[in-house]
C-alpha cells in the first residue's frame, strides 16, 4: 500500500478512537501524539481486518468484478483495502454506539472509575447513581465485544442466559 493511502486506515480509526461513545470521554483528555498513536493503532487493526476481507473477495467471481471497478475508476494499488478500513472505521463506530448507548457507556466509565473526579461528581448528581457495594465491571474490550455480540439478533437470545446483567449500580 502506497504511503499515502495509509490515512485512509489512519482516519478509520480516529473516527472509531474519538467517536464512539465508551471512548469519548478518553479521548477528549489525550494530548495530540497520544490520540494519533491510538488512532495508528486501531488504523492498523482496522487495515489488517480490511486486508483479510479483501484477499477473500477476490477469491470468488463478484468480489474479483468488484475489484476491477474499483481499479477502473481508481487506479491506485491498495486503493480497496484502504478504503475498506475507512469504511471499517465508520461502520464500527456506528455498530458500536448502537449497541452501547452515552448514557449507559457513561455509567460504565463512572463504575469502573475511568472518569475523573469532577466527571464522576456530575454524573452522580445528575443521574442520581452510584456503583452498587461490591460490583464488578468488565473489561473494556470484553464489554465491547458483549455489546457487540447482544447487538446481532440471532446471538442475543443465546448469550443471554450465560450473561446476566449484575446488579452494577444502586439509587442515591
Amino acid at each position: 500500500m502506497p504511503y499515502n493511502l495509509l490515512i485512509l486506515p489512519l482516519l478509520g480509526g480516529y473516527i472509531l478512537v474519538t467517536y464512539t461513545n465508551c471512548a469519548v470521554y478518553w479521548s477528549s483528555r489525550q494530548a495530540r501524539e497520544q490520540l494519533l498513536l491510538a488512532s495508528a493503532f486501531v488504523g492498523l487493526l482496522l487495515a489488517v481486518i480490511a486486508r483479510a476481507i479483501v484477499l477473500i473477495a477476490l477469491q470468488v467471481p463478484g468480489g474479483l468484478l468488484l475489484g476491477r471497478l474499483v481499479h477502473r475508476a481508481l487506479d491506485m494499488q491498495g486503493i480497496g483495502t484502504g478504503a475498506l478500513a475507512f469504511g471499517l472505521g465508520v461502520a464500527g463506530a456506528i455498530w458500536l454506539n448502537r449497541a452501547w448507548p452515552m448514557f449507559e457507556s457513561g455509567l460504565w466509565l463512572y463504575g469502573r472509575g475511568s472518569l475523573t473526579q469532577l466527571e464522576s461528581l456530575m454524573m452522580m448528581s445528575a443521574h442520581a447513581f452510584r456503583p452498587a457495594p461490591g460490583a464488578r465491571f468488565r473489561s473494556m474490550p470484553l464489554e465491547i465485544f458483549r455489546r457487540l455480540a447482544c447487538s446481532i439478533p440471532g446471538i442475543r437470545q443465546w448469550i443471554a442466559h450465560r450473561l446476566h446483567e449484575e446488579a452494577l449500580f444502586e439509587a442515591l
